[in-house]
């Protein structure tokens, strides 16, 4: 029959996370091109020797064969392709990396063709890789794939009457998903004054190639109203709690930490 499902069939994936499974094993959740997020069980992937342990951890791009199992595939085969070595020894871009995992894991839903995303999440990981800047590979993210899933916010025209909405006049309403009109901020109970340079810079992610958005000049008062605004608008429009974001602030403070301490060991010197 034509549309039997291969009993096997060999994909990349990136692994978005995985869980324990009884003694020995682990359920992998990773997201494929063709087949969109999948759960397959990696067997004897906790056993010391195991050969699929390293090839299916999550941060990594792999290929895998999967075997169609009764409730779960199963991985037979795993082969690394990327394993993005220069973010797994960076504090800050690991913890954007999971923050990107999370996202996609949380917004994909199984068996949706996913491959815009999967483009998506193997560029931005790959940008991260080559030492792009963690923020301008986050916001750029975010909008991507708000865009592809149909929530990205309306940065141009006033989400109530429609009106063109200019960049100094703008206000924003994360209830209603994107900029009001200064004649109609009193409509929505949450619509507040937005600095004009916060929607100048969202507008540029939204429109200009991503070398072209690396060169805008971020002070980092700027960039953490960005990160504050990204975040709270998906939280608002999605309904669903990121938990990677508390790693990313905290490791910002280590970071932050380690900076100061290096200072004073420079002036005690």
């Amino acid at each position: 029959m034509s549309g039997r499902i291969p009993r096997v069939i060999k994909t990349k994936a990136i692994v978005l996370a995985h869980r324990r499974l009884g003694d020995a094993d682990r359920i992998v959740t990773m997201i494929t091109p063709q087949q969109g997020k999948v759960d397959a069980v990696a067997k004897g992937a906790l056993k010391p020797k195991s050969k699929l342990a390293g090839h299916v951890e999550p941060l990594t791009l792999t290929e895998v064969s999967l075997a169609h199992g009764r409730t779960l595939d199963i991985i037979t085969q795993a082969q690394t392709q990327n394993a993005y070595l220069p973010i797994k020894s960076d504090l800050q871009k690991m913890s954007t990396a999971f923050y990107l995992l999370e996202l996609t894991n949380r917004f994909l839903i199984e068996d949706v063709d996913a491959g815009q995303i999967f483009e998506l999440l193997d560029s931005s990981l790959t940008r991260l890789s080559d030492g792009k800047k963690s923020q301008f590979v986050t916001r750029v993210f975010e909008f991507s794939l708000l865009r592809v899933i149909g929530i990205k916010p309306e940065l141009m025209k006033c989400v109530i009457t429609g009106k063109d909405v200019d960049a100094e006049k703008a206000y924003w309403s994360m209830v209603q998903g994107g900029v009001v009109h200064v004649d109609s901020s009193v409509k929505t109970f949450d619509a507040r004054p937005l600095e004009s340079r916060v929607i100048r810079v969202l507008r540029a992610i939204e429109f200009l190639s991503f070398e072209e958005i690396c060169r805008i000049k971020i002070d980092p008062q700027l960039s953490m109203m960005l990160e504050n605004m990204m975040f709270e608008f998906i939280q608002v429009q999605s309904e669903l709690v990121i938990k990677s974001s508390s790693f990313m602030g905290e490791a910002r403070r280590v970071i932050a930490s380690s900076g100061t301490e290096l200072n004073n060991s420079s002036r005690d010197g």
